[in-house]
């Protein structure tokens, strides 16, 4: 994400979208009653056409929106915004409903009315400085499976899974043509795992391997065995299990933070985690909304935790907890529930928050 310009009394900012993880920032930031404006296309009905009489054609023009709802749509790499028309061109009628489509490599002007909000505009900053972090790539492999995924910075996304074929208990026999079958098996699973890597993984992507027992030792030597420049410089953590679960097992150790130090998902993993060792050992965390808010009361919260469901639902009562927060000099942070600390967040009510001291 790139700030192309502010308005000068800084209620709107222009901005250019550069890849997924932007879409899911401005999914956060944009709000009910916001003016968003960006480019859409306008039909215009051909009269001159003696043959087609009801023939159209499109002309790009700039829309201004004032927001009612907010789309992410994940899997087709898309923001939608909808809502009614605030400016824009004469004919398409002002307080029309329309919907403005975002995807990466388009721009967009976000003004809010009534100003940004501190932590949203932590929330854009935040966003402009992940731009510029590299992606980690994860493996999680077994003897007879392994899965690619993605970690983006609101969350986890599973890019691809490959089964082994003729592997497992047929083929642990110990004689020497089993042997010879293993080794051809897992040479051809390897094989198709670096594929799926390479049509996967973006360029200059950390690669981190998860997993129980050998199996990643082997495909990591398989790998530098290869002799590519790119698969040489692998990470490895071994975990209980493999696949996804294996994945969110080895994102909970930490070891994302030897990829890449300023991962938005292990930072909330983090915060998380350090939420759940208080609970169980009675420490200097509160979680609910009635306990947050009494902690804030005492001037005890540092660090406020709430989930994105909260933030965008524009409960009144959570907006005057994250002002106070903010009025306060406490941190406020954003919780994606896209991953598995953000989920068990939500099931703690969906707001905590890190004490400064026990109460």
């Amino acid at each position: 994400m790139r700030i192309l310009g502010k308005e000068p009394k800084g209620k709107a900012y222009k901005i250019m979208i550069d890849n997924l993880d932007d879409l899911w920032h401005l999914y956060n930031l944009i709000e009910a009653h916001d003016v968003v404006g960006g480019e859409t296309y306008r039909r215009l009905e051909k009269t001159d056409d003696k043959i087609r009489p009801d023939k159209t054609t499109k002309k790009k023009v700039w829309l201004a929106i004032e927001v009612e709802r907010v789309e992410f749509h994940e899997f087709s790499n898309r923001l939608r915004v909808l809502g009614l028309i605030a400016r824009g061109p004469e004919d398409m009628g002002l307080k029309a409903h329309h919907t403005l489509n975002f995807t990466s490599g388009t721009r967009l002007e976000i003004e809010k009315p009534t100003g940004w909000k501190p932590h949203q505009l932590e929330q854009l900053k935040n966003a402009v400085e992940a731009s510029e972090q590299p992606k980690v790539t994860i493996i999680g492999i077994e003897d007879d499976n392994a899965v690619i995924a993605l970690l983006h910075q609101y969350g986890i996304r599973e890019l691809a899974t490959i089964r082994a074929q003729g592997m497992g208990k047929l083929y642990t026999s110990t004689t020497r043509k089993s042997k010879k079958k293993l080794s051809d098996a897992k040479s051809e699973f390897f094989d198709n795992v670096i594929l799926q890597l390479d049509q996967a993984r973006p360029a200059d992507s950390p690669l981190i391997v998860v997993g129980p027992g050998f199996t990643k030792d082997e495909f990591v030597k398989y790998c530098k065995d290869k002799n590519r420049a790119e698969l040489k410089n692998i990470l490895m953590e071994s975990t209980g299990q493999a696949g996804m679960t294996g994945i969110q097992e080895a994102l909970r150790k930490g070891v994302i933070k030897s990829a890449i130090q300023n991962s938005r998902v292990a930072f909330e993993t983090e915060l998380v985690d350090k939420l759940l060792t208080g609970i169980a050992t009675n420490g200097a965390v509160v979680y609910g909304l009635n306990e947050t808010e009494g902690a804030l009361a005492a001037g005890a919260v540092e660090t406020l935790l709430v989930i994105d469901k909260l933030v965008r639902s524009k409960n009144e009562h959570v907006e005057q907890i994250l002002e106070k927060t903010e009025s306060l000099a406490g941190n406020v942070v954003i919780i994606s529930t896209v991953h598995d600390a953000g989920k068990q967040l939500e099931a703690l009510g969906g707001m905590a928050a890190l004490l400064r001291y026990k109460m």
